[in-house]
């Protein structure tokens, strides 16, 4: 199972606009997207102007990555969690926006509200962790 360049796109345009329905985007989470851009093969400078640029885009066309594998949905929904309470503050837009993708791509309410209630019950162990998404960036060099 292949993450090919599209998925790669829409998995990092996915984050970045997951970070945009917030207020602002603080230090930690600029840093968390610069990491998951580095892990799908994209140079920082092109994250960070991705990133700026899709913030002051006043005409942006907000729409929700739909993943070539449902693997790749969980992968990118398990991620966005993980960044969503990187500051201890799920906002109701980020939630809708989780649930926006998950619904695209497949994924019952429910296996959302599960992967939440999860992440919460173990936050203090996945909150250091590496990405969802490593994994299987792994597979495809081995």
């Amino acid at each position: 199972m292949t993450l090919n360049l599209i998925d790669r796109s829409n998995y990092l345009r996915g984050i970045i606009l997951l970070n945009i329905k917030t207020a602002t985007i603080s230090p930690r989470r600029r840093m968390m997207i610069s990491n998951i851009g580095s892990l799908l093969g994209f140079n920082r400078d092109f994250v960070q102007s991705a990133l700026n640029e899709l913030i002051e885009n006043k005409y942006l066309v907000v729409e929700p990555p739909k993943f070539s594998h449902v693997l790749f949905a969980e992968a990118f929904l398990k991620d966005g969690i993980k960044m969503a309470l990187s500051d201890n503050d799920l906002q109701l837009n980020e939630f809708k926006w989780l649930w926006t993708i998950a619904s695209l791509n497949n994924l019952s309410k429910q296996w959302l509200y599960m992967e939440l209630e999860d992440f919460l019950d173990h936050m203090e162990n996945l909150s250091k962790g590496s990405f969802e998404i490593q994994k299987y960036l792994d597979e495809q060099k081995n």
